[in-house]
């Protein structure tokens, strides 16, 4: 009877583990969105770029210098034809100075500040078969904007390069790509649509 119960509970315990393996190829929306959080292109930042010194060109880039006076990190002034832009020593201690760019007998400076920490992969909206042991998942993103990029944003500018909308921070598009291997899924590539 003993050895009957041990088998019994052998052959259900076997059972139990290929039924449990046996989805293991299924790509799922949870899996996908914990792969596609880990990405290194989820770290990525965004940043800006301003000038500083005297005669500084504020044409087409007011509100962006507006939204940095704004939280501190420089000052403007000047008469509006000639205006001058000086970091704050709090600007200095966030911004990045950037080599090459300076113009000497004007006193210009270019400089970079980091506008999004990275990116915030929101929901996987959708998996869909690209091919044999190829799937590709549809996911909405967002970035993880600075106090900086919250400025800019507040004040409808560009938190980054290409980055350009009314709305603080709206939800965009993306697609990864995730090849089955012997030991699971691995993301392959995100495309961050824009």
């Amino acid at each position: 009877m003993e050895k009957r119960f041990v088998l019994v509970a052998t052959i259900l315990c076997l059972l139990l583990s290929f039924g449990a393996c046996s989805g293991s190829n299924q790509m799922t929306r949870a899996r996908a969105l914990e792969l596609t959080r880990h990405s290194q292109e989820v770290k990525e930042t965004a940043s800006t770029r301003i000038l500083t010194g005297r005669s500084t060109d504020l044409a087409g880039s007011r509100g962006k210098y507006n939204a940095l006076q704004s939280i501190g990190l420089l000052i403007i002034s000047g008469p509006e034809d000639r205006q001058a832009v000086h970091l704050t020593p709090q600007g200095r201690s966030q911004g990045s100075k950037v080599n090459g760019l300076d113009n000497p007998l004007f006193g210009i400076e270019a400089w970079d500040f980091v506008t999004a920490s990275g990116r915030e992969v929101v929901a996987v909206t959708g998996i869909r078969n690209e091919k044999q042991g190829k799937q590709i998942a549809d996911f909405t993103w967002k970035w993880k904007l600075t106090p900086i990029g919250e400025a800019l944003a507040k004040e409808g500018q560009s938190y980054n390069s290409v980055q350009a909308s009314k709305d603080a921070n709206p939800l965009e598009q993306g697609e990864a790509l995730f090849t089955l291997y012997d030991d699971g899924w691995r993301l392959e590539g995100v495309q961050w649509a824009r």
